[in-house]
């Protein structure tokens, strides 16, 4: 995807003990991709506009730098349903300020149930057909994770064909 010019981001749901820890996670791996460490802060005030994120710039153990983001002031339902549409926003607006293709690839997103139930699913699926859903995919190692995902009761029911590897 390098090659083709396609900005790439990985998150690991799974990672995160809540929701508004993995809209922090995503925001931050979204941010930080491929952006130089002078211009994260201004970066993330440019993209975050409907929110106010806390960033810190350190200095890892190792030695690099180390970029933290995250939403202090969130402590509602409500809080956090803005936060979700700001985050899940992000992708759009930065292919479009960066004139560049996004792939987004998220590990363990089984885990999304975890947080609350369906609710995350549909916020991010509500976000994914408000960008370019022929672009998405959802690639799973195990068939019964892909079933249940696709089933009639879940967000992602006719999201989109489905095709099984030969």
């Amino acid at each position: 995807l390098a090659r083709e010019n396609v900005l790439t981001v990985e998150v690991t749901v799974a990672a995160s003990s809540s929701y508004v820890g993995f809209l922090e996670s995503y925001a931050r791996a979204l941010v930080a991709a491929d952006t130089p460490m002078s211009r994260l802060r201004r970066w993330t005030s440019e993209l975050l506009t409907g929110v106010r994120p806390e960033v810190r710039l350190d200095t890892a153990p190792t030695g690099e730098a180390a970029f933290s983001l995250a939403f202090p002031a969130v402590r509602t339902a409500r809080d956090t349903a803005r936060l979700a549409a700001e985050v899940f926003a992000l992708p759009g607006k930065i292919a479009a300020a960066r004139k560049q293709r996004l792939a987004i690839a998220l590990d363990e997103f089984q885990a999304l149930t975890a947080f609350d139930g369906d609710t995350t699913e549909q916020a991010l699926r509500a976000a994914v057909r408000a960008e370019r859903p022929e672009d998405c995919v959802d690639a799973r190692s195990e068939p019964a994770l892909m079933q249940h995902r696709i089933s009639p009761k879940t967000p992602f029911y006719n999201a989109g064909p489905e095709e099984r590897p030969q």
